[in-house]
């Protein structure tokens, strides 16, 4: 393997190593924590909502059909009062186990990206392979 080649692979492993630190400065920054528990924590009350468990019960009910967007309004209100911080908590967690496999991902085909680079250049450098 030629100089330039070990050179151009030292060089291009640097840059993975950047890489990976920019990858992981962006993953775990708090703007990107926020926006997906915020998409997460809406997520869950769309589905509630979506389901109307409780709409459908009150709907059986004879005289509360007329009550129900009362009920479901304040229905949320309370959820993100009294379980809100435990939903939080819980969106945490996960969170943090869904950003670490992003990252390794992410890893994964940088380094896959690489080393096909560095195959290709050292290929392109000796030209006895073909």
């Amino acid at each position: 393997v030629s100089n330039s080649t070990q050179s151009s692979g030292s060089s291009m492993l640097s840059a993975g190593n950047n890489t990976q630190r920019v990858i992981k400065a962006f993953t775990y920054s708090s703007a990107v924590r926020n926006a997906f528990g915020t998409v997460l924590y809406e997520g869950i009350f769309s589905f509630i909502r979506e389901a109307d468990i409780l709409g459908r019960i009150i709907a059986r009910l004879p005289g509360m059909q007329i009550v129900r967007d009362e009920i479901l309004k304040s229905f949320r209100a309370e959820v993100d009062k009294s379980a809100g911080p435990a939903i939080k908590t819980f969106i945490s967690t996960y969170l943090n186990q869904a950003l670490d496999q992003l990252v390794e991902f992410t890893e994964e085909n940088a380094q896959l990206s690489t080393a096909n680079e560095l195959r290709r250049r050292a290929s392109d450098a000796n030209p006895e392979n073909d």
